[in-house]
């Protein structure tokens, strides 16, 4: 919202874009994507973070119609805790 010079959140038809679970989505529309693809490319703690986190998808949450796979959970909170994504988006600001 900042970087779009905005004083509140969009609605849908304002901004579609960024009304979604894909986070590759966000990220380009917060313009990290190119930050965060030199640390997927440096291989560093945080670029294989976000490599587990940007393939979330709402869909993986009840594959088959069973409960959502501890293991993904696992290794998404492992990612944006002790990967640092989430310290990293949130020092993003401008």
């Amino acid at each position: 919202m900042r970087r779009r010079g905005m004083n509140r959140w969009p609605s849908n038809k304002e901004a579609p874009e960024l009304y979604t679970h894909q986070l590759d989505v966000l990220a380009q529309a917060a313009d990290l994507q190119e930050k965060l693809l030199n640390e997927v490319l440096a291989q560093t703690k945080l670029g294989k973070a976000w490599l587990v986190a940007k393939d979330f998808s709402v869909m993986h949450r009840y594959p088959n119609g069973k409960g959502f796979p501890s293991k993904s959970g696992q290794d998404m909170l492992a990612a944006t805790d002790q990967g640092g994504l989430l310290t990293w988006l949130l020092s993003q600001k401008r």
